[in-house]
């Protein structure tokens, strides 16, 4: 059992970070992969934690409460922002193409999955530790992992649903807006009420 869990993860690690064209199908097929992906997106917020720590110019007693802290709220984030994420984008594509089935699960588990890339960021922070500045370095790695993982949603997304690339990347940019406006406009409203019951 745990040699097919770590063969399987391995596989997935290697698809996500080299062929993440190949992950649609992939994640259609392996029945019981949702474990894979919770330990993918809980490996990259544990090195994003401990990199942040690690940035630090100080340490306390607590660090470990802090980190394990850090690597709760990451890991929720990145939870409710791919399930939210990937309902969008496949609601967009449905929306276009109303004949097409619904891809909702392995959209969702492409975006869990493109957080994969950021289980290398404990290794970009240690390095930049060392130096005075160490924006001239966690910058460019932090950029480098962005953008892998928005190449990593763009390309199952294309592959998913069989779009062109152009056409991919309008579908993505629509739905971040979507996502990025929506809770915007909340805060608006909310902002707003709450201005008017203290007033």
């Amino acid at each position: 059992m745990l040699r097919n869990f770590v063969t399987v993860f391995v596989e997935l690690a290697v698809l996500v970070l080299q062929r993440p064209e190949e992950l649609p199908i992939y994640l259609q097929k392996i029945p019981g992969i949702k474990w894979q992906i919770l330990t993918s997106i809980t490996l990259s917020s544990i090195s994003s934690s401990v990199g942040f720590y690690f940035l630090r110019d100080f340490y306390d007693s607590g660090y470990i409460t802090h980190i394990l802290l850090l690597t709760a709220n990451q890991l929720i984030l990145f939870l409710l922002s791919a399930v939210i994420f990937g309902s969008v984008i496949d609601s967009f594509v449905r929306l276009q193409k109303p004949d097409r089935a619904g891809q909702n699960w392995p959209m969702t588990g492409i975006v869990l999955l493109s957080a994969f890339p950021f289980i290398f960021f404990l290794s970009g922070a240690m390095p930049a530790r060392l130096l005075r500045h160490p924006i001239f370095i966690i910058g460019p790695v932090s950029l480098g992992l962005y953008i892998w993982s928005l190449y990593i949603v763009i390309r199952g997304l294309q592959y998913l649903y069989e779009l062109s690339l152009g056409r991919a990347v309008i579908v993505y940019l629509k739905a971040a807006a979507v996502v990025l406006f929506f809770p915007g406009v909340f805060l608006v409203f909310m902002s707003m009420e709450l201005l008017e019951l203290l007033n």
